[in-house]
């Protein structure tokens, strides 16, 4: 498969996590966590440009927490956005 635009990288690896599911989970589990993470990030976007009226983070932030979300899952893309937070602070 021959991609011309890097944003199409997260998707690509998006549909892996549905075809390989890790740690049992089903479909609806694995949409749930990555649009979890994919708005968690945006929601967080939105309000910091409402506030300073800026970007303060990008849409490629929020495709890789969705691709996180799919991976690992609702619990662990919790607990991984929380070592993200603290570590980036």
């Amino acid at each position: 498969m021959q991609t011309n635009n890097l944003t199409d990288i997260p998707q690509i690896i998006f549909w892996f996590a549905e075809i390989i599911p890790s740690c049992h989970r089903r479909g609806n589990e694995i949409n749930y966590a990555a649009a979890c993470g994919y708005g968690t990030l945006a929601l967080i976007n939105t309000a910091y440009s409402l506030l300073t009226h800026r970007q303060g983070i990008g849409p490629g932030d929020w495709k890789l927490a969705a691709v996180i979300g799919a991976w690992l899952g609702l619990e662990n893309l919790i607990i991984d956005l929380i070592v993200a937070f603290v570590l980036a602070a």
